[in-house]
């Protein structure tokens, strides 16, 4: 059992070792944090309607920029009206000019509020307020406190404070699971290792990441001490020195600088063919019957960071003379080359956690004595969501998910019929044989074999996912 000693959380608000930040601005400033606002709204997300919280003193500003982006849609359709339709141009040039008026207006509305965010920001006795929302998998789950548009805008800039001193990259799930696939896709002796972090977020150590963050030299006393203050309000609530708050999106950029060391490590080692991590799931492939060794050296390395490999989800497979290698479950894909052949399919534990979503949308519906047709159409968008794929509407990434894009390594996918059997008995106890006939056309093998297309805005996505958010 390793003990934390409480780490004195104001000594890190003024550390001394020299800051080398000749090419790095961490300051709070306007500029800076309107990069990080351009950089939200950039990815399709509507700041202004996202910030806005009951009692909020903020609001006063976001109401602002939201009623200008609702004035300068309408204009926008108006002008590209006029021009289909011909019209004169000097009631064209009107209609565009208001166009650039709002634009710049918002400029101005935007700068305003960045403004408000920097003055409380350089307040001495600021602090992002964090508190427990709920739990999920027996785990506390937090979520930022009043004034919340000021707080989501720290997070923000520090996020980008780290991810520029420190070259992090948000690792994409599907790049991860490409290089994977091709990498077993051949029956040459290999040893492949899958480990995995146990309760990875709850288990790292104060003390140690923030001498690991004031050690690197790159992060400013202004960046470093709001950490600090943020790690001390967790410590307060949860009573540990040890975890970081899950839900708060700084901790994914936090423990990316804390695991840096180990993937140094690992990416050194002469018996390591390929390395690689995402998040608290690590897949390593070594020189054929290397991988016990391998696995031994990662629990040493876990361990002397304060953390412990979970023996349950951690295991060696060795890829035999016939040509063969064992199932391997890795980010939610069930991994066995056979017959010559890498076979993907869903992970158990995908598998699973689509059917629990699948009873939550039903348990959500049964829940009303007499369902509404609100219920009826919130219980099919939710079927046909889970069911078939989804561009998200006002989304600049133009994402893709659904049971195919979600899953879009899969090429062996007769473990789905167990998805359809379980829909049809949800159907079958409808007594609404209306709504049980629209259901009955949604199939999970049909919706990942003709990658069934469905739209859904943004917005509907918050209602649908409200139904199994606590699940995790």
């Amino acid at each position: 059992m390793i003990l934390a000693t409480r780490p004195s959380y104001a000594q890190y608000c003024c550390p001394h070792s020299p800051i080398r930040l000749d090419h790095l601005d961490q300051t709070f400033s306007t500029r800076n944090l309107r990069k990080a606002w351009d950089l939200e709204t950039r990815k399709g997300v509507n700041l202004a309607r996202r910030l806005q919280l009951p009692g909020d003193p903020s609001d006063i500003h976001l109401q602002a920029i939201k009623a200008n982006y609702s004035s300068t849609a309408r204009t926008r359709k108006t002008v590209r009206e006029l021009r289909k339709s011909g019209a004169k141009p000097d009631k064209i040039l009107k209609a565009e000019d208001r166009l650039k008026s709002l634009r710049a207006k918002r400029e101005d509305l935007v700068t305003a509020f960045v403004g408000r965010v920097r003055d409380a920001l350089e307040d001495p006795t600021f602090g992002i307020g964090i508190s427990v929302s709920y739990r999920a998998k027996g785990v506390d789950v937090y979520r930022l406190d009043a004034p919340y548009a000021i707080n989501f805008m720290a997070v923000k800039a520090l996020s980008l404070n780290l991810r520029r001193a420190f070259s992090i990259r948000p690792s994409s799930r599907d790049d991860i699971v490409s290089q994977v696939t091709r990498l077993l896709n051949d029956h040459y002796p290999k040893s492949v290792i899958r480990g995995d972090v146990s309760k990875f977020y709850e288990s790292i150590d104060h003390s140690r990441l923030l001498d690991t963050l004031r050690e690197s030299s790159v992060l400013s006393t202004a960046t470093l001490t709001l950490i600090a203050k943020l790690l001390k309000s967790y410590s307060d609530i949860s009573g540990s020195t040890v975890g970081l708050p899950r839900g708060i999106g700084l901790s994914a950029d936090l423990s990316e600088v804390f695991m840096r060391s180990l993937d140094a490590h690992f990416t050194r080692l002469d018996s390591v063919v390929f390395y690689t991590r995402f998040v608290d799931d690590i897949l390593i492939v070594s020189h054929p019957g290397n991988g016990a060794n391998v696995l031994s050296e990662l629990d040493v390395q876990l361990s002397a960071r304060g953390l412990s490999l979970n023996r349950t989800k951690s295991s060696v497979r060795e890829m035999a003379n016939d040509g063969t290698l064992a199932h391997i479950p890795f980010l939610g894909y069930s991994l066995e080359y056979r017959g010559r052949r890498l076979l993907v399919g869903l992970s158990p534990n995908r598998l699973e956690k689509i059917k629990r979503r699948l009873d939550a949308s039903f348990a959500s519906y049964t829940a009303s004595r007499s369902p509404s047709a609100k219920a009826k159409t919130m219980l099919m968008k939710r079927v046909r969501f889970l069911s078939t794929n989804t561009r998200l509407a006002n989304n600049k990434r133009r994402a893709f998910v659904g049971i195919r894009f979600s899953n879009r390594f899969v090429n062996d996918p007769s473990q789905l019929a167990s998805l359809d059997a379980r829909l049809a008995g949800h159907i079958a106890t409808l007594s609404d044989a209306a709504l049980a006939k629209k259901l009955g056309t949604y199939s999970f093998i049909r919706g990942w074999s003709e990658g069934t297309f469905t739209r859904h805005r943004l917005t509907d996505f918050e209602a649908i996912a409200s139904a199994w958010r606590k699940l995790g």
